[in-house]
């Protein structure tokens, strides 16, 4: 280092990184040769600075408008591998004034006012809903009510269970029938597997228990021993192995009803009769549910899947409605939220009925490979059409009348003689004045453009293309309807062959006017460009851009709509009834219930975070270590198949290379982990619960009054996931009062015990608690109710009926209600004390990892996409991964919103929790995601070195373009880690508005200072036709036994591709540019909303 002038140079004796060669020349060099590039605003009318021009404008106004104060670097510049230059500004601190608020805006809704005003709407509601799931509660309703009727019958009811046969209503709410006949078989086989284990293991206890002298005199601890060896393990394995969940219930209820129903002292009074009584009544409601399953209205996973296509090809059907709907053109509220709910359909809801799909046994007519085609040809739908421009004037009201008009006057027409419209037979009207070339338009900055000139521009655009993107877009909307016709009648299971080829033929003949609807927009285009009115003015303007964008991303959504279109046409080949087993891996299939399983729990949505995020880890950790270059790099004469650029290391779950040693470490994990925490809060909760059953002095009262109700009752409303306010805890036992209530009066009413009664009673709770539990998903408190209802009904019932009166009624009620409460109670609370899980501390570090996973996501569209080798574009290995990246977080996102919506539903007791900000932050988080898919999209077809004036300009912007890219992913870096380890932002950091507008300051300096000469646009126009022959040639030579003709017309084929990509390279750059320059945008808000989270560092 040495000082000139007072400025410090750095000269390291070997130059690293992007000035190893001499000709890179330093920043400062290029400042001194040509003077600052800050004087003014640069001339940015030539042609090659349009992808320049418009982000610089961008980036100017941001600036000036923010009044950022650039601190004073002294001049010094990193020249190593592995550092960059980061710029920094003055920090001003921005609080928005919504944070007073907070989040008690969610308990407006809880108003009873308003509960009560809205008394009709939730009438209907209600309403409208059974009628629609009148299936479902039909099922639970019937399974239920014949339980009920055979108990009430006393032979039928003795010999099934004696006083005990009340567990047979209730295992028909735990395993009730309305699910699929699949997944009803696994429950089923699965508690019946935890019954047989429960009551070997309880048999194995009781012998044990009363084998010899001091053992019988002590089996209260025998007993205890027993049940903390049986449940530590079955309440462990139920947090952690999803799947596994009906098993360890069975095998839990079993282990707590036997170890705490009754307590001898002697061998000989041991009361075996218990385990048949127990174990008939469970297996005969486990059955009858599967019975009713599988026999009326059997639903498997036809129904649902071929519905779930269908609701997502008419989302699509809407957003483009949405498009070229005149009456609604110009509310772009409206227009994004149909783009918002049809990218939620593709990428969201579409995914995970696929996987549970996946995930479970079903009866299906159709292959599964066919299934999934079709399922990732709709999925690459979502990115050309959640990034095409809606806010664009392709279109306006008047046009769209004029257009639709010639629609219904030519119908007839173009049905019968397939005539199309020509794209110059709009009225000439409608363009007022005379064309003039666009030459003659003043040659002006874009600041300086007049509105007129614009104006202009849009007209020509109009005229030239408006008509055959219309047809284009109503043709796509055609062929969706007939696709979306072609799946109502494969849900359906008597459909005629006829109908369905019929369906077939017209899905063909649309195909062929698709076809030539895109033919046409691609004819209208080549000849636009072909004439003297397309200029580089033209892409020089915003709005210009995203019309030619709404273009080109409408005819690759119809493209890809052809894709959809023919697997939907080969979705039923070989099409029989099939029995489909699991297809995902063991261990996702150990994690993971059935949706409606986990509805069934209470759950909810509550474990979507944590799959999608290991979804998310696992396509990076893919995409890292797999090869995705075109280019084969070789050293000392061997092929190296390695990964290039990234380093995967970086991003790896663990740095050990000992595997032995990583698996130790998991392993202590798992003892020490969130479910084994879990584990021992449940226990001693049960241990304290039953302990009177074990002591001399307390376990007859524990017996008679059948208080062991309380940990059974905790054993089953239990889970370590959902935890909520007092509302909830109030709603639960509002519920179980209820229920006890209702029991009470069904045995108190008409003589004591009258079957009749208790029947209708049962029918009468048994429909509001299946609306609860099915439509609206309140699972928990609807069974709280039934089980209460069932106990403290059949409970009295199974005595003598001789003997039943008030007195004795009512007190097997309220000694076994006590009980019942207890246990409702300790279900709840029980999340509230220590080793609790907290929605907000998952939430804190689930934005940590998106923000992580943002940061690589911008790192791979950086590496792979823009600043990739020459000739290196992305592979299909490279496109897939990315298309597979951007829908699992979009998952990713969608369940941190859910995660977030949970947050609000917690307790809060001593935090200043703010869900509003939080929610400001995942917002703009979506915002950063969005434009990234978008400069992703957009830098598939054009490559950035070949925007450069010449390779001393690329040699010497290597290093601001490393800058502009790197503060953004290690200020993304910085803000994840600040979220991880709760600290706060630090004040001064990266500004990557700053960085990107040095980088087009320079990129107009040099294409100020070394215009781009006519000769050296045909040399490059020559060398482009020279590489496309080349390639021609290859295709040729490939195979000498190729007939001529055939390969003629291929390599004819693809020289009009690339022709065609290389025409719309220039509007891909400036797309991108602009999409890279939203991301610095969105970087300060981002920033922002951390700061108003974790706060600011002081100093």
């Amino acid at each position: 280092m040495q000082e000139d002038n007072g400025r410090f140079q750095m000269y390291p004796r070997n130059r690293n990184g992007s000035y190893r060669n001499l000709s890179y020349s330093a920043i400062h060099d290029q400042n001194r040769m040509h003077g600052s590039p800050r004087k003014h605003r640069s001339n940015i009318n030539s042609p090659q600075m349009s992808e320049v021009s418009l982000s610089q404008l961008k980036l100017d106004d941001m600036t000036t408008e923010k009044d950022w104060n650039k601190l004073d670097d002294f001049h010094l510049e990193e020249l190593r591998d592995g550092f960059f230059d980061a710029t920094y500004t003055r920090p001003k601190r921005v609080i928005s004034p919504e944070d007073s608020v907070g989040s008690a805006k969610s308990n407006q809704n809880l108003k009873p006012s308003k509960i009560i005003n809205n008394t009709p709407a939730i009438v209907k509601d209600i309403y409208s809903k059974s009628i629609q799931d009148w299936k479902q509660l039909l099922k639970f309703f019937l399974a239920y009510l014949i339980a009920m009727i055979i108990c009430v019958i006393h032979p039928a009811g003795k010999w099934i269970g004696h006083k005990y046969r009340y567990f047979m209503p209730i295992s028909v709410i735990l395993h009730h029938p309305a699910r699929n006949v699949g997944v009803q078989l696994e429950m089923t086989i699965e508690s019946c597997v935890g019954l047989v284990f429960g009551l070997g293991w309880s048999s194995l206890a009781w012998y044990v228990s009363t084998a010899t002298g001091p053992t019988a005199s002590h089996q209260g601890g025998i007993l205890f021993q027993s049940l903390v060896m049986a449940l530590w393990s079955a309440i462990w394995v139920k947090a952690y192995y999803n799947r596994l969940f009906y098993l360890c219930q069975s095998f839990g209820i079993t282990i707590l009803f036997t170890h705490t129903v009754d307590l001898v002292f002697d061998a000989s009074e041991l009361k075996w009769i218990l385990f048949r009584d127990f174990a008939l009544s469970y297996v005969f409601g486990i059955l009858l549910s599967l019975i009713i399953s599988a026999f009326i209205f059997p639903t498997n996973g036809n129904a649902k899947m071929i519905q779930t296509l269908d609701d997502t090809v008419n989302s699509i059907k809407g957003f483009l409605m949405t498009l070229v709907d005149k009456g609604k053109y110009n509310d772009i509220e409206y227009i994004s939220s149909a783009q918002k709910n049809m990218t939620n359909h593709l990428n969201v809801k579409l995914s995970l009925v696929y996987r549970d799909f996946l995930n479970q046994f079903t009866i299906f007519n159709f292959k599964a490979s066919s299934l999934k085609r079709l399922r990732d040809s709709l999925t690459v739908i979502s990115s050309p059409l959640r990034v095409i421009p809606i806010h664009q004037r392709l279109f306006d009201n008047q046009l769209l009348e004029r257009l639709y008009q010639e629609v219904d006057d030519h119908k007839h027409d173009l049905e019968e003689s397939g005539e199309k419209y020509d794209t110059d037979a709009i009225p000439s009207g409608y363009i007022t004045g005379t064309f003039t070339p666009v030459s003659g338009v003043p040659n002006l900055p874009h600041h300086l453009l007049s509105n007129s000139t614009n104006d202009f521009y849009i007209n020509i655009l109009k005229k030239k293309f408006a008509r055959n993107t219309l047809h284009l877009i109503l043709e796509m909307i055609i062929v969706i309807d007939k696709i979306s016709q072609l799946l109502q009648l494969y849900k359906k299971r008597r459909h005629s062959k006829n109908e369905i080829e019929e369906a077939k033929g017209n899905l063909h003949h649309y195909r062929m006017k698709l076809q030539k609807m895109i033919f046409n927009v691609d004819t209208s285009y080549n000849n636009f460009i072909e004439s003297n009115l397309f200029s580089e003015d033209i892409i020089k303007d915003f709005e210009c851009v995203d019309i030619f964008l709404f273009i080109r991303y409408s005819r690759s959504s119809a493209k890809h709509l052809l894709k959809v279109l023919d697997e939907a046409i080969n979705l039923d080949t070989d099409s029989k009834m099939r029995i489909s087993t699991p297809k995902l891996s063991a261990f996702r299939t150990l994690h993971r219930l059935p949706d409606q399983c986990l509805m069934d729990q209470g759950l909810g949505r509550s474990l979507l975070y944590f799959e999608t995020k290991k979804d998310v880890d696992e396509i990076f950790e893919r995409s890292y270590n797999s090869y995705t270059s075109r280019h084969v790099y070789n050293r000392k004469n061997d092929t190296l198949p390695s990964t290039r650029a990234i380093d995967h290391t970086d991003f790896n779950f663990h740095t050990t290379q000992n595997s032995t040693r990583f698996k130790l470490w998991e392993f202590t994990k798992l003892l020490s982990g969130r479910e084994m925490k879990w584990t021992l809060k449940c226990l001693i909760c049960i241990i304290f619960l039953c302990l009177p059953t074990w002591l001399p002095e307390s376990y007859r009262w524990y017996e008679e009054f059948q208080c062991w109700w309380a940990p059974l009752m905790f054993f089953i409303l239990n889970h370590n996931k959902p935890a909520g306010k007092m509302i909830y805890l109030a709603n639960r036992l509002i519920c179980g009062i209820i229920g006890m209530f209702w029991g009470w009066a069904a045995c108190q009413a008409h003589h004591f015990g009258s079957p009749y009664v208790i029947c209708v009673f049962a029918g009468l709770i048994c429909i509001p608690s299946a609306i609860n539990q099915l439509i609206y998903k309140n699972s928990k408190s609807s069974n709280t109710a039934m089980i209460c209802f069932t106990v403290i009904a059949l409970e009295a019932f199974s005595k003598n009926p001789y003997t039943l009166k008030t007195s004795v009624i009512w007190k097997n009620c309220w000694t076994t209600s006590l009980s019942l409460i207890v246990g409702i109670v300790v279900s709840i609370v029980i999340n509230w004390i220590f080793w609790s899980y907290r929605s907000r501390t998952e939430l804190r570090l689930a934005v940590s990892y998106l923000l992580s996973h943002l940061s690589q996501s911008y790192q791979s569209v950086a590496e792979r996409y823009l600043y990739r080798d020459l000739n290196d574009d992305p592979t299909e290995l490279s496109l897939m991964f990315s298309h597979i990246r951007e829908v699992r977080l979009t998952r990713s996102i969608e369940a941190i919103r859910q995660l977030l919506g949970r947050t609000k539903r917690e307790p809060i007791f001593v935090s200043n929790f703010n869900a509003d900000k939080y929610e400001r932050l995942i917002n703009a988080c979506q915002n950063v995601f969005e434009r990234m898919i978008e400069a992703r999209v957009s830098g598939t077809y054009f490559e950035i070195w070949n925007q450069d004036s010449n390779s001393d300009a690329t040699r010497a912007l290597l290093s601001l373009r490393r800058d502009s890219t790197s503060s953004v992913i290690y200020t993304f870096y910085l803000l994840s880690n600040c979220f991880r380890s709760r600290n706060r932002i630090p004040r001064y950091l990266p500004s990557s508005v700053t960085s990107r507008r040095r980088l087009f300051d320079f990129m107009s300096k040099f294409n100020e200072n070394i215009p781009l000469s006519a000769s050296l646009k045909e040399e490059q126009q020559d060398n482009l036709e020279k590489q496309l022959f080349k390639k021609l040639g290859k295709l040729q030579n490939k195979d000498h036994n190729i007939q001529h003709s055939s390969s003629e017309a291929s390599s004819r084929d693809e020289v009009n591709e690339d022709n065609e990509e290389a025409r719309w390279k220039d509007i891909y750059g400036v797309a991108f540019a602009r999409s890279f320059t939203a991301v610095c945008e969105s970087m300060d808000v981002l920033i922002e909303c951390c700061k108003d989270i974790l706060g600011e560092e002081y100093y």
